[in-house]
């Protein structure tokens, strides 16, 4: 039975939060980058080249290091969120000569020359576009609690999200047996932690 509200887990993950130390974190969210690289080094052909990540703030696994080997690597693309309006979000693709700017909360985004890459709105797409979705929290049933504001939903909603393979990226403590979700809660394929793996 689940006896908290979105909002008091969101509470109670940002509290543990503060219980870890900076190495830890960011040796935890390099153990988590190094799988999503086994991950798609393993599943090479499966999956479009186009990858959807995003860029890191507080409360969240740093996918830097993941994002740095995509840029790096001559055979993928890496797109990331630009917020376009209200609760809503286009992604762009980005390069190793892209500029950035700090959106309002924070986060960084291209901000120069939008190189589109339309590939995720393609109705007859052959093979799934893997988009690594941050979270505050997830479950075991591969519900994400994100931060409330409804960008992914929005995006899932917009761009039929089984078009995406989704992979929700954690740590150890942002994992929960059940959370609160509804109908149009976009449940993950995936949860990619520091020791393991767990298929939805």
């Amino acid at each position: 039975m689940i006896t908290l509200s979105k909002k008091e887990f969101r509470q109670l993950v940002k509290n543990e939060f503060t219980k870890f130390s900076i190495d830890y974190l960011k040796i935890n969210s390099e153990k988590i980058c190094r799988k999503l690289i086994d991950f798609l080094q393993i599943n090479k052909y499966q999956y479009s080249n186009n990858i959807i990540t995003y860029m890191p703030i507080k409360y969240e696994v740093d996918v830097s290091l993941f994002n740095k080997y995509i840029l790096n690597s001559a055979e993928y693309k890496l797109l990331v969120p630009k917020i376009i309006d209200a609760q809503k979000f286009e992604v762009f693709e980005i390069n190793k000569y892209t500029k950035y700017k700090t959106n309002k909360y924070g986060i960084l985004e291209p901000s120069d020359v939008l190189i589109e890459n339309k590939e995720y709105k393609d109705i007859e797409l052959r093979k799934k576009i893997i988009i690594i979705c941050p979270g505050l929290a997830f479950d075991l049933s591969g519900n994400r609690l994100g931060r409330g504001a409804g960008y992914y939903d929005n995006f899932f909603e917009s761009n039929n999200a089984e078009r995406f393979y989704k992979i929700g990226v954690c740590f150890d403590f942002m994992l929960f047996d059940a959370l609160p979700s509804n109908l149009r809660d976009v449940k993950m394929d995936c949860i990619i932690m520091s020791e393991k793996i767990i298929n939805i």
